[in-house]
C-alpha cells in the first residue's frame, strides 16, 4: 500500500458536529464526501452517467457491483483543543453575518472547532494514480472550498502546512500544497498555477460549459489587493454584511446568493424564500459563490470564488410567500463590481470549447478584445444556452464562421444599453496584448 499524508490547519472557525449534533468532530467521511464535491467540480464532465460511474469508482458506491473506494482516508488530530463556543454575535459584526444562520435557533452558542486546530489526513491506495486524483480533489477542497456549515461563507477554512509523500508519489505532478505569494497577485497566481495543475490531473479530456451541477468549467475568483494580520479583518473586508444591508429589501433578488432566505418583518408572519419549478419546490439552494479565506505566511487575504453551473432549472421561479418572480442574477454582478473596487478579478479556469472559440476569433479578426458575457460569463446557464461574446476589432464580422451556438457582438455597433449590459456582467478573456485574460 502506498501513502500520502498531510499535516493540515484550521485558518477559520470550523462548524462541523459529531454525532451528538453539537460537539465538534471533524471526521473521515466528512473529508471524502467534500472531496468528491471538488473531484466534480475540477472533473466538469458534462454526461452525467459517465461522471457518476467514474466517481463512484474511485470514491466507492453502495452498489455490491462497484464497492468500496479506491483509497481510505484517516483522519486525527495533533491539537487537543478543547471545544470553543462562537458567541452570538451582534447585528453590527460582519464576520457574524456571515455565520448568521448558525446562531439562529434560539441564539444560543455554537461550539466549533477553533483557528488553528491542527489535523492529519493520511490517504492510502494501492494506486499510485488514484493517490494523485485523490490529493487533487483534497487541493481543491483545502484551497477553493472548506468544511461544515457555512462554508460557502467563509467557516470551515483550512490550509495545509507540510506533507509525508515518503514515496514521492506527487512528485511528478508539479502540484504544490504549501501557498506561496508575499502579496495578493502572487497568491492569485499560485491559485491559479495549482488549479490547473489539479484539473490536469483528474481530468485529461476536452472539457466544455456543463450546466447541471455546480463545477469550475469557466470559473473566477476576486482576491482582495490589503492582506491582513487576522482572519476576521479579513473576511469582514470582503464587504458582503455591508451589501446584503444595503439591498435587503430587494426579497426576491437576494436568493440568487442561495436560499432559503428568512427576512424578519415587523408583523407576525416572516417571510421564507425558497424556489419552485412547476409543482415542484425547491427548498435549498447552495450559493454560487464561495468565500475564502488563503493564509500566505503570516498573512491573510479574502477571495470570492464563483463557480458555473444552473442555479435552478430552466422555468425555475423564486418564491416568498405567495409571491414569485424569475431568478434575477444581476445582483450578484453588482457584488461583483464591489469586489472589484478592492481586489482583482483573475479567471481560474475555461473549457476547452471557449479558447477554441478564442483562438478562431483571434485567426479571423485580430480582435483588440474579447468579453463573455450572458448566463455563460454569470454562471447561471442552461444546457441550451448560447455563448454571447463581445468582440473590439476595426475587422468585419460578415464573413466570420463560428460552430454551436455562438452569438457574437460587435462593441462598435452595439447600442448604450447593450453596452451597459456587457459592462456589468461581461470578462474579459483575451486581450491583444498576447495572453488571455489573467
Amino acid at each position: 500500500m502506498k501513502t500520502v499524508g498531510f499535516t493540515l490547519t484550521t485558518i477559520t472557525p470550523m462548524f462541523l458536529s459529531g454525532i451528538d449534533s453539537r460537539t465538534p468532530e471533524l471526521r473521515a467521511p466528512s473529508i471524502k464526501g467534500a472531496m468528491r464535491f471538488w473531484w466534480r467540480a475540477l472533473k466538469a464532465e458534462p454526461d452525467i452517467d459517465k461522471l457518476r460511474k467514474k466517481e463512484d469508482q474511485i470514491f466507492g458506491s453502495s452498489d455490491e457491483k462497484i464497492g468500496r473506494a479506491k483509497f481510505s482516508i484517516r483522519v486525527s488530530q495533533i491539537d487537543k483543543k478543547s471545544p470553543s463556543t462562537y458567541k452570538n454575535p451582534d447585528k453590527y459584526d460582519p464576520v457574524g453575518y456571515h455565520f448568521y444562520s448558525v446562531f439562529m435557533e434560539g441564539g444560543r452558542e455554537r461550539y466549533y472547532s477553533p483557528e488553528e486546530n491542527r489535523f492529519k489526513i493520511i490517504l492510502t491506495s494501492q494506486d499510485e494514480g488514484i493517490l494523485k486524483i485523490a490529493s487533487a480533489s483534497l487541493w481543491a477542497l483545502v484551497y477553493l472550498g472548506a468544511i461544515g456549515t457555512r462554508a460557502r461563507r467563509g467557516a470551515g477554512n483550512m490550509a495545509i502546512i507540510s506533507v509525508d509523500d515518503a514515496d514521492k508519489i506527487l512528485d511528478d505532478t508539479g502540484l504544490d500544497f504549501i501557498p506561496k505569494g508575499n502579496n495578493s497577485e502572487e497568491v492569485a497566481k499560485w491559485i491559479r498555477d495549482n488549479c490547473n495543475t489539479a484539473k490536469a490531473i483528474i481530468n485529461k479530456d476536452k472539457t466544455t460549459f456543463v450546466s447541471e451541477y455546480s463545477n469550475l468549467c469557466f470559473s473566477r475568483f476576486v482576491i482582495g489587493n490589503q492582506p491582513f494580520k487576522s482572519w476576521k479583518d479579513a473576511l469582514g473586508a470582503a464587504g458582503f454584511k455591508a451589501f446584503r444591508d444595503k439591498n435587503k429589501s430587494r426579497i426576491l433578488e437576494t436568493p440568487s446568493f442561495g436560499f432559503p432566505v428568512r427576512h424578519r418583518t415587523n408583523n407576525i408572519n416572516n417571510i421564507t424564500v425558497t424556489g419552485r419549478v412547476g409543482k415542484d419546490s425547491f427548498s435549498r439552494r447552495s450559493s454560487p459563490i464561495i468565500f475564502k479565506i488563503i493564509k500566505s505566511g503570516s498573512y491573510y487575504y479574502w477571495m470570492v470564488l464563483r463557480l458555473s453551473g444552473e442555479f435552478l432549472p430552466e422555468g425555475g421561479v423564486i418564491k416568498a410567500n405567495n409571491n414569485t418572480q424569475k431568478p434575477d442574477y444581476s445582483i450578484i454582478d453588482e457584488f461583483w463590481a464591489e469586489l472589484k473596487k478592492r481586489g482583482v478579478e483573475h479567471i481560474l479556469s475555461m473549457p476547452d470549447t471557449l479558447m477554441t472559440i478564442i483562438d478562431k476569433l483571434k485567426k479571423d479578426i485580430d480582435p483588440q478584445k474579447i468579453i463573455l458575457f450572458g448566463s455563460k460569463a454569470r454562471g447561471d446557464f442552461h444546457s441550451r444556452s448560447d455563448t454571447d461574446i463581445a468582440v473590439e476589432t476595426d475587422k468585419s464580422l460578415e464573413e466570420l464562421l463560428l460552430n454551436g451556438a455562438v452569438d457574437i457582438v460587435d462593441m462598435n455597433r452595439a447600442n448604450d444599453e447593450l453596452k451597459d449590459k456587457i459592462k456589468k456582467e461581461g470578462v474579459v478573456i483575451y486581450e491583444r496584448k498576447g495572453e488571455e485574460a489573467s
